[in-house]
């Protein structure tokens, strides 16, 4: 884990252990962001259809967080249970300190959505403040 304020789901990405059953290539060494369900509240196949989204989204050229692993992880804790885990760049806040930021900020959010929804040809479904990153 790195320090990086309240939160405790930023973490510098490092290789899987050689130990692990099926260590996962990392694809930075930049900060990431994990997303991770319980494998006893989702199906694997819903978290690699997401993770295959976020991964046409950045083909098709629209700047979206980047996946750091190759493939969706499997984690498994101390106690025995089992999680599946999305891993993608940590993304900066964007500052907006007045309103030709906020302007501009806006309009890149509008061109992220436009392109998500003709290049990469998908449909956001969860746009809402907690998955836009700015601070003020």
């Amino acid at each position: 884990r790195d320090d990086h304020g309240h939160s405790p789901y930023f973490f510098t990405a490092l290789p899987a252990s050689s130990s692990s059953s099926s260590p996962s290539k990392v694809l930075t060494k930049n900060q990431v962001f994990l997303k991770v369900w319980n494998t006893d509240d989702v199906k694997m196949d819903s978290v690699q259809a997401e993770w295959r989204r976020y991964k046409q989204a950045l083909d098709a050229g629209v700047p979206v967080a980047a996946p750091a692993l190759e493939e969706v992880a499997i984690s498994t804790s101390s106690s025995g249970s089992k999680y599946l885990v999305i891993a993608v760049e940590y993304i900066e806040e964007d500052k907006i300190t007045n309103m030709k930021d906020l302007v501009q900020f806006c309009y890149s959010l509008a061109d992220t959505v436009d392109r998500l929804h003709n290049q990469a040809k998908l449909l956001h479904c969860d746009l809402k403040s907690d998955n836009i990153r700015w601070r003020h």
